[in-house]
């Protein structure tokens, strides 16, 4: 069963003392901008970012932690602990509107969020109407069920399910 995610005003205080809140910079790889009203989890805490437009914001009143884990931008995945869930689709559409999740990590409050999927791209010459672009893998799943450790040292790994599409 999922961890309850929490909204910043809605979390229940706890019976041990907390720590003052702290403020978080985020930043976002590869150039890609956050966006006012964005949701960002930290903690199983959901925040919304207040000012966009850039690759890096500042989230405020975040409960402070000995270790920061995050999310961002994962659709109607679900977070286990420290475990994003997402589903990959088989048949993808535009980049603009499918999920691109990205996690991080850190022991304090800088976090640099990664890509846990890839972009490809075609670069189609001459005439004539693709219909359909078609990639598939040999043993590996490239879609369906998967989950990444968003307590990760290095690059995130997002690891598909076995029974996964491998086209």
């Amino acid at each position: 069963m999922a961890a309850p995610i929490y909204t910043a005003q809605s979390r229940m205080p706890t019976t041990v003392e907390e720590k003052a809140p702290v403020k978080v910079l985020a930043t976002l790889e590869n150039g890609r901008e956050w966006k006012s009203g964005d949701e960002v989890v930290i903690n199983n805490i959901k925040y919304t970012v207040v000012e966009g437009g850039k690759s890096t914001t500042t989230i405020e009143n975040v409960t402070a932690a000995d270790y920061y884990y995050a999310a961002y931008d994962f659709g109607k995945g679900n977070i286990e602990n420290t475990y994003l869930n997402v589903e990959v689709p088989a048949i993808q559409g535009p980049a603009i509107t499918m999920i691109q999740p990205m996690v991080a990590s850190n022991r304090n409050t800088n976090l640099v969020f990664k890509n846990l999927l890839g972009t490809l791209r075609l670069a189609v010459e001459g005439s004539g109407t693709i219909t359909r672009v078609v990639l598939s893998s040999l043993d590996r799943a490239i879609a369906g069920q998967g989950s990444a450790n968003m307590d990760f040292a290095g690059a995130p790994m997002l690891e598909l399910a076995g029974d996964g599409s491998r086209s």
